[in-house]
């Protein structure tokens, strides 16, 4: 009787166990992508309300440097999908057009900044 009643029960344990102890797998990568994707287009969007925050006062300095490392950090991130693509075959989604409207605005803010500054 009790072999009718505890191998089931044994059973289930065991498989409940190795469900929970089972490794998980390293993420999809589009997944990544599309992480890296988002964490870039956040740094692009602070770095477009500081600069217009610096557009609509031009003395403000300071936000025209927090613009600049917004969009510093925005294209670091873009070049690490840009380069996750290349050696994972993912898909080449819009982040070719984001580096290239962050380099336009880097160098509108280097222009903007003058020579000696």
């Amino acid at each position: 009787m009790v072999f009718l009643y505890g191998t089931p029960a044994i059973l289930v344990l065991a498989i409940i166990f190795v469900l929970l102890t089972k490794e998980r797998g390293e993420p999809v990568q589009e997944d990544i992508q599309k992480n890296l994707e988002k964490k870039a287009a956040k740094l692009l969007e602070e770095g477009d309300q500081y600069f217009r925050a610096w557009f609509k006062n031009k003395s403000d300095k300071e936000a025209l440097k927090k613009a600049e490392e917004a969009y510093k950090e925005a294209k670091k991130t873009l070049q690490k999908v840009k380069k996750w693509v290349e050696e994972h075959g993912g898909q080449a989604g819009g982040y070719e057009k984001d580096l290239s409207k962050i380099n336009k605005r880097l160098v509108s803010i280097h222009k903007n900044k003058g020579f000696f500054d």
